[in-house]
């Protein structure tokens, strides 16, 4: 199957049961998916096997690939590039799992 999908170098897929979760960057795609104007973010991408189904998402996806196990995916956000304090410590500085 191919997804016509270029993923991010140094990006390793992860794989559980039926979903392949990925990071891509937006340059690639040709799109901005996180409606800042920019195509230069990496975000999450996923493909469904047994649905042939790729999805792209606006999630950043920086700097550690995403997991996905049972179904569940997750990556890494970074507060400042969310310009959310995520944690609640008073700062833009930490890198929280989503």
């Amino acid at each position: 199957m191919n997804t016509n999908a270029v993923t991010d170098s140094g990006s390793n897929p992860s794989i559980s049961n039926n979903i392949i979760a990925f990071r891509i960057s937006e340059s690639n795609l040709g799109r901005d998916l996180k409606g800042d104007n920019y195509i230069d973010d990496s975000v999450l991408g996923y493909l469904d096997i047994s649905s042939s189904r790729v999805g792209y998402t606006s999630i950043y996806c920086q700097p550690l690939s995403p997991k996905v196990s049972d179904n569940f995916i997750s990556c890494t956000q970074r507060e400042d590039v969310a310009t959310q304090d995520l944690t609640g410590d008073g700062d833009f500085n930490d890198y929280v799992p989503i």
